[in-house]
């Protein structure tokens, strides 16, 4: 049982660095924008452009999330910037929960 504990333990480690490698690549060839939504602990969401295709850089827009829609409405720059755009969230720390999991006994392995 232990040689397929650890197959599956290499296995894991290789699937994570696969993982890694392949959303390196997508970031770095991604012709799309890149926009980071950072999220305060009051619910403010401020949206960022980090990269651009055309160069056209924006500025930072925040807004709060209301019934699915953004409140204020956004420009129509930033709706477009959207469109096709890859989206990276930044949680603000009181906004993530931690627990600790209690396993039972056999799940130990």
């Amino acid at each position: 049982m232990s040689i397929l504990s650890e197959a599956r333990a290499l296995f894991d480690e290789w699937l994570a660095i696969v993982a890694i490698t392949v959303d390196s690549a997508i970031g770095r060839y991604a012709r799309g924008p890149h926009i980071v939504l950072e999220a305060e602990s009051d619910g403010l969401l401020t949206a960022k452009l980090k990269s651009t295709q055309k160069g056209e850089a924006l500025s930072d827009v925040s807004f709060r999330n209301s019934d699915g829609q953004p409140s204020p409405s956004l420009p129509a720059d930033w709706q477009a910037a959207f469109r096709g755009s890859r989206v990276e969230t930044e949680l603000a720390p009181d906004q993530v929960l931690f627990r600790t999991l209690d396993f039972p006994k056999q799940a130990t392995a």
